[in-house]
């Protein structure tokens, strides 16, 4: 094993720590709709770079401050909050541009692997290091110096190499895991749609009513409790509510046993209510699962949909109905900083909804579509608990990746 710190395999191979663009380069009204992808410290999601809300900027701006475009290997980190995250850049990725909230590792893959590094500064004592070395009370800090001060102890080229190798085939079965999702999700989405296409002639097929006729609906505290990475209940945010419906726990935050009577004192969370986001990201919506004890976080609330009035599952699908979407879009208020929707007007916006035979035989399909959805999630994070454990022994030699098996059903 060979040990160099991070600033003395950059400076004798050629690479860099750098951080992102100044505040005074890039400015809120450079971001555009389309453009270069802007990789800011919420897109970075689960060791990757997730697309969901990336903000973008001209193509003509991301040239002029070109030495903070992205390419093929670099890894990306958080410069302030959550520090103990990072994404590798692959190439469907090169030519992203680093954000303000963000910096970069370039390193030639000459002395050591560029992957091999990624891996390598995943491990849960390296996280701990560069956070103890963070600055800021409140929130950590993270900058070139700490990273070029970080030891690093690699083996050679090829025993590098072996390793990524080997946690790559965890990473291949991980993102297959993750496409599947999608794809299910997709056809669930497809299915409901079918319903409107295939309705009958009658006039009063479908019915309209006021949400808050079908459905409570609760406000979450407007506050935020001391979080931590354990606790007993998940604290429900907008990070933590994904585009497509999904509540994501790979970066969940937790509170204590003393704190949650406190934070679910308006409302407690129940499998089968829906949580949704009411101001600033707007239209994010997720079924809390039976079993998930959890409370909500500023910014969103709950609908508590009444069974003998709708169907649950079926009235959590139609809030991603074209219909309900342009609804929401045309009750937005403009705030000074952040959108919002008037949670004293939610209860009176409209859903349509067929018969209740209908909503019944439709969600007991869908139901089919989550409860795989809900096994495939279960599987990503046995195969990331497990890829977690072996990291620590690979990068450290302890094991012989010749001598370990591979993940279940993914030996070539």
């Amino acid at each position: 094993m060979k040990s160099r710190t991070l600033g003395e395999l950059c400076d004798q191979t050629g690479g860099y720590v750098q951080t992102g663009p100044f505040g005074s380069q890039l400015h809120q009204s450079d971001y555009k709709n389309d453009g270069i992808p802007v990789v800011m410290p919420q897109d970075i999601i689960d060791d990757r770079i997730s697309d969901d809300r990336i903000a973008r900027i001209d193509d003509a701006l991301a040239k002029k401050l070109g030495r903070h475009l992205l390419a093929e290997g670099d890894i990306v980190f958080p410069r302030r909050g959550n520090i103990s995250k990072r994404a590798f850049i692959d190439s469907s990725q090169s030519g992203y541009f680093c954000g303000t909230g963000c910096l970069k590792i370039y390193i030639p893959s000459t002395e050591i692997s560029s992957k091999w590094l990624f891996y390598y500064l995943g491990q849960d004592h390296i996280v701990k290091w560069i956070e103890s070395k963070a600055i800021g009370a409140t929130m950590l800090n993270l900058n070139t110096g700490i990273l070029r001060s970080l030891l690093i102890r690699y083996p050679d080229m090829i025993e590098q190499l072996r390793v990524v190798d080997y946690l790559e085939v965890y990473d291949d079965l991980i993102a297959t895991n993750r496409r599947r999702i999608q794809l299910l999700k997709d056809s669930a989405r497809r299915i409901y749609r079918e319903v409107e296409k295939n309705q009958p002639g009658e006039a009063n097929y479908f019915q309209l009513y006021e949400i808050g006729r079908i459905a409570g609906i609760f406000d979450g505290p407007h506050a935020t409790p001391a979080l931590h990475l354990q606790g007993v209940a998940v604290f429900l945010g907008i990070r933590e509510i994904t585009a497509d419906g999904h509540i994501e726990l790979s970066e969940a935050r937790w509170v204590s046993e003393a704190d949650y009577p406190k934070w679910t004192k308006r409302v407690t969370p129940e499998g089968g209510d829906i949580v949704f986001t009411y101001e600033a990201t707007l239209n994010r919506y997720a079924l809390i699962p039976d079993g998930l004890r959890c409370c909500l976080g500023r910014r969103t609330a709950l609908i508590r949909p009444n069974p003998e009035k709708v169907n649950p599952r079926f009235l959590f699908h139609h809030l991603f109905s074209p219909e309900w979407r342009s609804q929401i879009d045309a009750n937005v208020v403009a705030g000074a900083t952040v959108d919002r929707i008037s949670l004293k007007k939610f209860p009176a916006f409209q859903v349509k909804l067929p018969p209740r035979e209908v909503q019944d035989s439709i969600a007991d399909t869908l139901s089919t579509y989550d409860e795989l959805i809900e096994n495939l999630g279960r599987q990503r994070r046995c195969l990331k608990a497990a890829k977690e454990l072996l990291l620590p022994k690979l990068m450290s030699g302890q094991l012989d990746v010749s001598r370990i098996p591979l993940p279940e059903n993914m030996a070539a």
